[in-house]
């Protein structure tokens, strides 16, 4: 019931305040009209001024609590409580000056009695406000609290009734003495953001006050530069003495209440000495119900979440826009962003929604850019875009800008300002007043050309900063090249001979990223016939690579599934006593004792070479393998370490004929014959090959059965 009650009020209320005459001191903050109207009006008024030759000024009011410590009686007007004016105002701090002005709102000039509303508006909205109460969040005790101040925050009826007082307010502002300071923008009345024909006799448009809910600018113009810092102290001083008896309290300081100085033309130099030289950034500024106050004049200052400027240069907004959104991506980026288990297609869905949106904030009211803000906001764009494709993950840098949008499938930083400059317009032409239409019609910066036809100034309109390229045939049907380091290129293919380490030291005279320098070899070597240049380039391919040649190495490294340990399916070899008698077949040397076990000894034998083992063997009755000894020390023979690239191959040869073997070895035991193989090395330098090998060499649990395969490991008398 409460939500309907207050959603009725809401839409009579919204009825009343379309035709009050208090809308018209507003600018923004009503139906349709949004937030960005505020700083493109700024911005507008201040390239105006400076196209006039006048010195101009933006006075920021920032207000304490200003939803909170409305007097009610001043919208409704009295007996809402039984406490007395006095005491619900006692808290503020009014003198008795203040105090008896506000007796005299409440009283005799209550807002909505002043704007002829309803007796129904009236009587639901003081119904609304009395007796209201709230409850601490962390009170154990929930003890209620009532309240006789402010507009029910978190109502929604609190925005509504707090800018009927604020436009009340504003209108009984006395600016007897600085009435001429108030900018009149002449205007030919056409509703367009391109340049347009000039009337004869053009209307004037007042531009009082831009207000939007609780913020306000007052914009002030001065044709005379040394006169500027006394208007924007008069027109302070005027603002601070009616803010005060409606217990509304502004925040003074840089980021709160403060005001944007602009002088130019004659004696503006003079000007800006004064005022930031000798009065260090602050003017003095003298209400008639408080003491003396300092004002401060800022260069800058974030007005509606946008930074306006004194020169309207949009660097300092495109910088403080890339700021936000990268804290915003860096609060997501480990876990959601530029996690690579999330499909991009999602991620780039979630980005747009939480980072591009916070960037792309108020863009469309930006003007033209310079060269230097375009490349600030398109590198940023950029970048935000190679962090979801992970590229410094993968290594994987050299891709077009066109490349980047495709893989994220993204708007480019053109699309981006064309959508939201044409949202800009949809909502300018829907909902903006006369002062938004008189300021854009001077705000050249803003607007596309000087001459444009009415058929295809919508087109124009989203052309602002993205001009035309023609492109020849011949260069869409080239395929695409990949980057080589040419000048490499050409010393490489002038070897007639060379060998591995001459290949390196000329690969790395060059000064290239190594991908580069990989793929400019592996091509020059793929143009080689096989010989020993071919195996010397190889050589040379296996040694570049970042973890062998850099001492560390950035980024991640690409994900890969958990690899599962392999456990092959081990069957025990069994003797099975020979049908025939064959030979006993051996390789280095026989093992006398291995052979008076088997019975093996009066039988003829016959010597093989280490590498015939790679093929299937003949019928035997024994086979007696001593491997031949390893070429040199290696901690493991399956993930040697480092070592120099000749040892490398030599160890490499070795454990690749050494496994080529045994395939044969084992089958031969598998058919029943007794095998013997010795391994000159320690079992841990072969795991998990020994490990298998000598599983597979185990007792079988029937004591009928015998396993004719034996293995022994054996480093005695070698370099291991």
């Amino acid at each position: 019931m409460d939500i309907v009650e207050h959603g009725l009020t809401r839409v009579v209320l919204g009825e009343e305040r379309r035709g009050a005459a208090f809308l018209r001191r507003e600018l923004t903050g009503k139906a349709g009209c949004s937030a960005t109207f505020g700083h493109l009006c700024s911005r507008s008024l201040l390239h105006f001024a400076k196209a006039h030759n006048l010195s101009a000024g933006l006075l920021f009011v920032d207000l304490q609590s200003a939803y909170y410590a409305v007097i009610r009686e001043t919208v409704l007007g009295g007996g809402l409580s039984d406490r007395p004016l006095v005491e619900v105002a006692d808290a503020l701090g009014l003198d008795a000056e203040d105090l008896q002005l506000l007796r005299h709102y409440a009283e005799q000039e209550p807002v909505l009695q002043q704007q002829d509303a309803s007796p129904l508006l009236i009587s639901l909205a003081r119904e609304l406000h009395r007796q209201t109460w709230f409850v601490l969040a962390e009170d154990p005790q929930a003890r209620l609290v009532e309240t006789q101040r402010g507009t029910r925050p978190g109502g929604t009826l609190a925005d509504v009734l707090f800018n009927v007082l604020f436009a009340k307010v504003l209108s009984r502002r006395r600016l007897s003495e600085s009435s001429h300071s108030t900018p009149r923008v002449p205007w030919h009345g056409e509703r367009t953001p391109f340049l347009a024909a000039s009337p004869d006799d053009p209307t004037t448009v007042l531009i009082e006050d831009i207000v939007y809910a609780d913020d306000l600018c007052t914009p002030v113009t001065c044709p005379e530069a040394p006169h500027l810092r006394g208007v924007v102290s008069s027109v302070t001083a005027d603002t601070m003495d009616v803010l005060t008896p409606h217990a509304l309290r502004p925040n003074l300081g840089p980021t709160k209440t403060s005001a944007v100085f602009a002088p130019v033309g004659a004696g503006s130099r003079r000007a800006r000495q004064e005022a930031f030289v000798q009065l260090k950034g602050r003017v003095p500024v003298w209400p008639e119900s408080k003491g003396l106050l300092w004002l401060d004049l800022v260069p800058k200052y974030r007005h509606l979440g946008s930074i306006v400027t004194h020169d309207c240069k949009m660097g300092p907004e495109i910088r403080h826009r890339m700021a936000l959104a990268a804290s915003a991506f860096r609060e997501g980026k480990r876990k959601l962003y530029a996690c690579r288990a999330i499909p991009l297609p999602k991620r780039a869905l979630l980005f747009r929604t939480h980072v591009l949106s916070i960037l792309l904030s108020g863009a469309g009211s930006w003007p033209f850019l310079s060269k230097g803000e375009w490349q600030s906001f398109k590198g940023g764009v950029l970048g935000f875009y190679r962090q979801l494709l992970c590229l410094r993950s993968s290594g994987d840098w050299h891709r077009t800008e066109a490349q980047i949008f495709s893989g994220v499938a993204l708007p480019s930083p053109e699309a981006l300002l064309h959508a939201e400059r044409l949202r800009l317009l949809g909502q300018l032409v829907r909902s903006a007043p006369d002062q938004v239409w008189a300021l854009l019609s001077w705000y050249s910066p803003f607007q596309v050309c000087k001459s444009i036809t009415p058929e295809d100034s919508l087109a124009r309109f989203s052309e602002m900063q993205a001009p035309s390229v023609r492109m020849g045939a011949a260069a869409l049907d080239s395929p695409p090249r990949e980057d080589l380091c040419l000048d490499l290129l050409a010393s490489l293919q002038g070897l007639a001979s060379a060998d591995d380490q001459q290949i390196y030291d000329l690969v790395a005279s060059f000064i290239e990223p190594l991908p580069i320098l990989r793929r400019t070899v592996q091509q020059w070597m793929d143009s080689l016939p096989s010989g020993d240049l071919a195996a010397s380039a190889a050589d040379v391919l296996l040694v570049l690579k970042p973890d062998l040649l850099c001492s560390g190495v950035c980024g991640k490294t690409v994900d890969r599934s958990p690899c599962v340990d392999f456990s092959p399916d081990l069957v025990l070899p069994l003797y099975r006593s020979p049908a025939s008698i064959s030979p006993v077949l051996y390789v280095g040397a026989l093992r006398l004792t291995w052979l008076h076990r088997w019975g093996l000894s009066q039988i003829p034998q016959a010597c093989l070479d280490f590498g015939e083992l790679v093929r299937p063997l003949g019928p035997c009755s024994g086979l007696c393998v001593l491997a031949p000894s390893p070429p040199g020390h290696v901690g493991s023979f399956l993930h040697p370490g480092p070592l120099a690239l000749r040892a490398l191959r030599l160890v490499n040869a070795w454990t690749s004929c050494f496994l080529a073997t045994l395939p044969t070895i084992l089958r031969t035991a598998h058919l029943g014959v007794p095998v013997f193989l010795s391994v000159p090395a320690t079992s841990s330098q072969l795991e998990p090959v020994s490990e298998w090998l000598l599983s597979s060499s185990a007792e079988h649990e029937d004591r009928d059965c015998f396993n004719c395969f034996t293995i022994e490991f054996n480093a005695t008398g070698t370099s291991l």
